[in-house]
Parts: structure tokens; C-alpha cells; sequence
């Protein structure tokens, strides 16, 4: 025997072990219940991720930046029966109240580690110098802009992302509404001489109905009493206020009406006789801040006292009215309690004898920004509350501020981050009320954090090291070991089992035809073809709780047929060159 048919029978020998051995272990595998059998691939795919972490250099975070920026304003709604109802037009709003905008970044569809969220607010136009006040609230992908308009009249406003889009608002703050109607609560109202009372009505402003019975926070924001006008059918008996506070004159009755319609029929008896010639008042202190009425118990406590004509001190309590001249400096409600409500400046409050008008006593107030004693700054990544210092990141994640203000109801609760010269470290929204930064690449790092009004005073001071991004990371790995499983599994595992059995085939069948080479490579991918097919039936035996796919199967046939090419295109290829060679000999 040559030596050429020596190695020929020993390459075929060899095939044939290989095709073996590579074909028993695919249908071993197949029968692995899917515990072991995930347990395996996976300590496979970490070992493939390790090798390739380890070759491949570390690369950074990738930051998109928004392609535009949108913004709607949000109406006042209120449920009725069930039922959500807008209670002003979106271009409109009222003096004193929130008015509410979202706004959405929108980003290109490809995914990323940093979404650069910077947007900026600046107004285009207002009615006049300090005629609003405003929160912005700043998140990854949009966020909310609330603006309390104080004066009447055309506010425009834009919102700019970090690249320069902008989207334009406008509204018309007006004064507050009317109701569009008025029904009486009781048919019939008593009251004595002298005294004060409301009567119990419900307004209806449109499809809203708010309940008139008390000065509720709906009526004490949006009810403008000086458009609802009350008439009394004998002002002898009683007269009637903006509002329907009752006023008892005499004994007797009469009818409330509106828009000369009878709402109820009012009895007045006895007579209401006071002692007190005068009063004085007291508050607990004179300057209030924006924003107390938000919070409760800040803001002063109006204390009366009670002097007859001689100013002899009495020791009696009698109903009072309180009214304020500029609610939206200070607000009082019917215990004497005042609060800041949402512009700074100076007013009055009157306080009265219900029973006497005529008797009356101003305190004055002055609001000014509550300026912040303290501040507590908390750091924020991945839902966790990060330490001063010996925190573990990696690039492109995300650090969010937030801070407690004492006073809670503090002006400005802007923070400031201080990164110095450092770079692989970006701040977004700066200097707002929610800060963020984010790690763009490995290191240590150190930054700031402070109140821009306290500065120094406060100052939270952070040292973080991140680690480097990786090629295939934890958050990776699900996706990276379902490429392993199917492109290693399957493909490769088949690739070679199919160069094998290719050669197999080949030098075991019609080795001396013509059409041999082509034959016995059909046979060898039929071969693989059932082999992938056992495979897949093996897995889809209930009690391994694996699952037979299609998909895998054109997976490992595919690998099977890549392998028949391949050797089909080294035949190819040698025979071509050793024809060239011969023919070369032969012009020779």
C-alpha cells in the first residue's frame, strides 16, 4: 500500500472518530435537563466574556443628545361623577393659580448610557417686572414646568434643550372666574340682628360643581365673589355682601336674591348689642414668606383685643371678618391665621366686629423670600443612597441630587456641582433644583455639591472611583450569552461536527466517480440535517423542560452546510491548482 493511501485511510479513520464523537456529544447534550444545561452555557459564555473583556481595551460612556423638544400644557381638570372635565382652556390661566407644563426630549432610536437632559427655561415676554414665579423640575426624558402668573395679561415662555431646540408657549392670565350659575342650598336662612353670616349656595362653573357651604380651597383660588352680586328684597332687614355674607339689620324677613331670582327666604330676629368700643390686634410676627399657605403652620396668628370706650381691657370674644387687600401677598382665613401665598410685597389685613363693621383694626405684613438656614444634600445612583466617599461605579452611570431645605418652604433650593478641571465627568442641569452627573469614562473622581444661596455653608464634598466600561458587561450578558448559546451551540458546534463528516463521507463514498465528491457531500448534509432534527426532538421531551425550536434547527443546519461548502471550496480550489500545474508541465 503507498504511502498516499496509507494517510488517505488514516485521515478517513480519523474523520470518522471525530464525526462521531462530536455527533454523540451534540445528542448527549440534548439530553441535559435545561438547569444544567443553562448552568453550563453560561459558565461557558462568562469564560468567552472574560477572554475577550481581557483583549479588548476599555471604551466610554456613550452620551445622545436630544433631537427636539416638545411641550403641552397640562389643564385643570376636576372628576365629576366619575368623570375627568377641564375646567380652563390650555392657552388659558388664572391670576395666583399653577399653571402646569410637561415637556418631553425626544432622542434617536439607538440606545445609550447617557441621555444629555440639559434644557433651559427663560420667558419671552410677560406683563410686567416680577409678574410670576416659577418651579422647573428636570428628568432623563422630559419634565414639568410650573408658573404662577401674578399680574393679568400675555405670558410667552421657551424651553431649550442642550443642542438648541426650542419649544415656544403662550397664555393669558386673566382675573378669576364668575360661576356660570348659582342654586340656593336651604330654602330658608336665620341669622340675628347684627350678625354675619354665609349663606349656603353651590356654583356651577361649566361642567364643575364646587360646593358653596364653605370657603374651600377650589373657591378660595379660582371664585372671584365680587363678580356674583347677591341683592336683599329689604335692605331694612338684611343686607348682602359679595359672596353672600349676610349682614342682619332688624328683626324680620325678607328674600336673597340673584339676578332677581329668589334663592331663599331670610328671618332675622333678636337683636345683636355689643360692649366693645375698639380693638387692637397682635401677630405672632409681621413677616411672612411666599409659599406659607403651602406649607401648614407657617405664617402668623392674628390675636384681637377687646377694649370698650373708656379702652378698659374686656374679656369677651365676638365674630370677626378678616379680609386681606392683596391675597396674593398674604391670605387669612376665618380663624385669623395668615400665611404668604405667592408674591412678595406689603399689605394689610382688616379685622371687624361682624357684628359691627364699623369697628375695624389693621395689621400689616410684609413677605419676603424665605431665605435657607440648612440644607441636607442626598446623592443618588441606581435607586441606592450614596456615600461620602468609597463608592464603586462604572462608567455611564448616573448620579441624581436632591436636597432638604430648612425652611422647608427656602425660595431657592437651586444646587450648584462643582467638577473643577476634571474631565470624563458631565453635569447636567446645573445649577436647578435636580442636578445630575454622569461618569463618561473610569477613575477617581472628587466634586462639590452645595446650595447656591448658602454656598460654603452645607457644601457636601463626594470621592468616587468608576471602573472603565468593559466590551461585554453584566448588564450585557444576557444578550451576549444568547449569541455564545446560538452562535457557538449551535453554529459552530455544527461547523466542525460538519467538517468531519463531510470528510467522512467523502473518502468512504464513491471515492472513484465523478460525480463522488458532490454525492457523498449531499449525504454528508443530509446527515446533518437529522442530525440537528434528533437533536431538537431529544430537547422537546417534557420531563428535560427544555423546549424544541426551528429556529435552532435551521441554526445547526445552517453550521452543517457552511462546513459541506467549505470543503467542497478547498476541493475546488486544489483541483484547480493542481490542473494549472499540470498544464503548465505540459506547455513546458
Amino acid at each position: 500500500m503507498s504511502k498516499q493511501a496509507k494517510a488517505t485511510k488514516v485521515l478517513k479513520i480519523l474523520s470518522w472518530v471525530g464525526f462521531g464523537l462530536l455527533s454523540s456529544l451534540i445528542v448527549a447534550e440534548s439530553c441535559v435537563p435545561t438547569d444544567a444545561s443553562g448552568k453550563q452555557s453560561f459558565s461557558f459564555s462568562k469564560i468567552m466574556a472574560d477572554i475577550i473583556n481581557a483583549i479588548t481595551p476599555t471604551k466610554k460612556a456613550v452620551t445622545l443628545e436630544p433631537t427636539g423638544i416638545t411641550s403641552t400644557a397640562t389643564s385643570r381638570n376636576a372628576t365629576i361623577d366619575g368623570k375627568v372635565v377641564s375646567l380652563f382652556e390650555p392657552e388659558e390661566a388664572i391670576v395666583g393659580t399653577t399653571k402646569l407644563y410637561s415637556y418631553t426630549l425626544t432622542y434617536p432610536e439607538t440606545t445609550a448610557d447617557i441621555y444629555d437632559s440639559s434644557v433651559k427655561f427663560e420667558f419671552l415676554s410677560t406683563p410686567g417686572k416680577d409678574s410670576y414665579t416659577h418651579t422647573f423640575s428636570t428628568g432623563k426624558t422630559g419634565g414639568a414646568l410650573r408658573i404662577i402668573p401674578l399680574l393679568e395679561g400675555e405670558y410667552r415662555f421657551r424651553l431649550l434643550d442642550a443642542v438648541g431646540h426650542e419649544s415656544i408657549q403662550s397664555f393669558t392670565a386673566k382675573k378669576r372666574i364668575a360661576p356660570k350659575q348659582i342654586k340656593g342650598g336651604v330654602d330658608a336662612f336665620s341669622l340675628r340682628a347684627g350678625e354675619y353670616g354665609y349663606y349656603p349656595f353651590e356654583l356651577t362653573f361649566g361642567d364643575m360643581t364646587v360646593e358653596g357651604e364653605e370657603v374651600s380651597h377650589y373657591l378660595a383660588r379660582y371664585w372671584d365673589a365680587s363678580l356674583t352680586k347677591f341683592t336683599s328684597s329689604n335692605p331694612a332687614v338684611f343686607t348682602v355682601e359679595d359672596g353672600g355674607l349676610l349682614h342682619g339689620v332688624s328683626s324680620g324677613s325678607a328674600d336673597l336674591l340673584y339676578e332677581g331670582k329668589t334663592l331663599a327666604h331670610i328671618d332675622v330676629a333678636g337683636d345683636y348689642l355689643s360692649k366693645v368700643a375698639s380693638i387692637e390686634l397682635t401677630a405672632s410676627k409681621e413677616t411672612l414668606s411666599p409659599l406659607d399657605y403651602d406649607y401648614e403652620g407657617y405664617g402668623a396668628q392674628i390675636d384681637v383685643s377687646y377694649f370698650d370706650a373708656e379702652h378698659h381691657l374686656l374679656d369677651v370674644q365676638e365674630p370677626l371678618v378678616y379680609s386681606s387687600e392683596d391675597e396674593l401677598i398674604a391670605k387669612v382665613d376665618e380663624h385669623g391665621f395668615v400665611s404668604g401665598y405667592r408674591k412678595n410685597g406689603s399689605t394689610r389685613v382688616k379685622v371687624s366686629l361682624a357684628g359691627h363693621p364699623e369697628i375695624y383694626a389693621y395689621q400689616s405684613f410684609q413677605s419676603v423670600p424665605a431665605q435657607a438656614t440648612s440644607v441636607e444634600i442626598k446623592a443618588l445612583s441606581g435607586g441606592k443612597t450614596l456615600p461620602l466617599t468609597g463608592a464603586s461605579l462604572k462608567a455611564g452611570d448616573s448620579i441624581s441630587f436632591s436636597a432638604t431645605f430648612s425652611p422647608i418652604n427656602t425660595a431657592d433650593k437651586r444646587l450648584h456641582v462643582d467638577i473643577g478641571t476634571q474631565k470624563n465627568i458631565q453635569v447636567i442641569n446645573n445649577d436647578t433644583n435636580t442636578p445630575s452627573l454622569s461618569f463618561l469614562d473610569g477613575g477617581d473622581f472628587t466634586f462639590t455639591v452645595s446650595s447656591l444661596t448658602l454656598g460654603e455653608q452645607g457644601a457636601v464634598t463626594y470621592s468616587c472611583n468608576v471602573a472603565a466600561r468593559q466590551a461585554i458587561e453584566d448588564k450585557d450578558m444576557t444578550q451576549f450569552h444568547q449569541f455564545i448559546r446560538k452562535a457557538a451551540g449551535h453554529f459552530m458546534l455544527f461547523l466542525v461536527t460538519g467538517l468531519f463528516g463531510t470528510l467522512a463521507f467523502i473518502l468512504t463514498f464513491f471515492p472513484n466517480k465523478m460525480w463522488g465528491m458532490f454525492a457523498s457531500s449531499g449525504l454528508a448534509l443530509l446527515s446533518g440535517v437529522a442530525l440537528a432534527g434528533i437533536s431538537e426532538a431529544i430537547q422537546a421531551i417534557p420531563a428535560l423542560r427544555r423546549g424544541a425550536t426551528f429556529e435552532d434547527v435551521l441554526i445547526d443546519s445552517s453550521g452543517y452546510l457552511f462546513a459541506v461548502l467549505l470543503i467542497l471550496g478547498i476541493y475546488a480550489l486544489v483541483r484547480f491548482l493542481v490542473n494549472r500545474k499540470n498544464k503548465n508541465r505540459k506547455q513546458e
